[in-house]
């Protein structure tokens, strides 16, 4: 007797001779939502998220509309998907429409004139010439921040503002954009993550006892010093070899962002095909740990729902309806400042 098996996408078609042994429903789709503080990012083991293409409000979503990856071997259905949609903004945390200064440029003051240095030997080592006073990369320096200090003042809605600690700028000016590529992550200007930076520069000193050229020039030798660390994750201004390096302050320019967007409560949406995961455990963990100082306290919520195969989803203003209705929908939720492993889930449900 010959058997079939069938799908909730192709079921069988029987005729009189036929006789049904098996009918296969397939494996389920999984939908994880996730309500968070914008800036918090989310990692899946053994797998990752691929996005989908972008949808808008109303489209229809099926299975085939997952996302895709392609390796050596060509392109193969993604395990878990992003659904991919404008930001879905479920509430302003805080400062929703706040002026704030934003910062576009950041140089290092020139400090002053390095001077020069009068190297006494007819030969000098390795051969290093003397100084010209004044410095010419420190004058074409002080030209070029000149001219962008000129430049902010002179613009509307902008300012240039000269600062020797950033650590003590206070919360009129955004901490986002340029000011994390120089001084790392961080909330507020005092919790940046400056680091330090250890120098060293060159010195001059007469041997003893003293030698001398064979034209009666005395000689010199070259001395290698440490100069003592200066804080900041980019270099000091640096402009001659034998010059000690100066811990100088920091020019800014700034212009208005009118309505600053603070801090937002988002969501995101998943896919889990477990047709291609079949009976695998994910682990879900979260980055981070870090605590908002305008943000005391907020629960990161966990929606997980599983849905047959064949369900086609409808994408809300803020979320998405399937049909037919989910099987199995629990929550769980988290403290934001959660860090690691939060709970592990496969084609069931959480797993307890």
């Amino acid at each position: 007797m010959r058997t079939y098996t069938g799908t909730a996408d192709n079921p069988l078609q029987l005729d009189p001779f036929q006789q049904v042994v098996e009918f296969n429903w397939g494996s389920n789709i999984g939908v994880l939502i996730i309500d968070f503080p914008d800036g918090i990012t989310f990692n899946f083991d053994p797998f990752f998220a691929s996005s989908t293409s972008h949808k808008t409000v109303g489209d229809i979503i099926e299975k085939k509309d997952f996302a895709k990856f392609t390796d050596g071997n060509g392109q193969h259905p993604a395990p878990i998907s992003l659904l991919i949609t404008d930001k879905i903004i479920l509430s302003t945390l805080y400062g929703d429409g706040d002026d704030k200064w934003f910062a576009n440029e950041i140089w290092r003051q020139p400090g002053p004139d390095p001077g020069s240095h009068n190297n006494p030997s007819a030969f000098p080592p390795n051969p290093l010439l003397p100084n010209s006073f004044p410095n010419s990369d420190w004058s074409a320096y002080v030209t070029l921040y000149n001219s962008r200090r000129d430049f902010w003042n002179a613009k509307e809605n902008s300012r240039w503002i000269e600062i020797d600690d950033v650590s003590t700028i206070g919360a009129d000016t955004l901490t986002s954009g340029i000011a994390q590529t120089y001084f790392g992550p961080g909330e507020t200007w005092q919790d940046f993550h400056y680091g330090t930076n250890v120098y060293h520069h060159y010195e001059l000193a007469p041997y003893d006892p003293p030698r001398y050229t064979f034209v009666g020039a005395q000689q010199y030798n070259t001395l290698f010093i440490t100069d003592p660390p200066v804080p900041g994750s980019k270099a000091v201004q640096w402009f001659d070899l034998f010059t000690e390096r100066a811990v100088v302050g920091w020019g800014f320019g700034e212009t208005i962002s009118k309505g600053s967007p603070g801090r937002k409560a988002v969501r995101q949406i998943y896919f889990f095909d477990f047709d291609v995961i079949k009976e695998e455990t994910i682990v879900l963990s979260m980055n981070s740990n870090r605590t908002d100082p305008q943000l005391p306290s907020y629960s990161v919520k966990f929606r997980f729902q599983i849905f047959p195969q064949a369900t086609k989803f409808t994408l809300t203003a803020n979320s998405i309806t399937g049909n037919p209705l989910s099987s199995y929908d629990k929550q769980k939720a988290f403290p934001y400042t959660t860090a690691g492993t939060l709970f592990r889930l496969n084609s069931k449900g959480f797993v307890e």
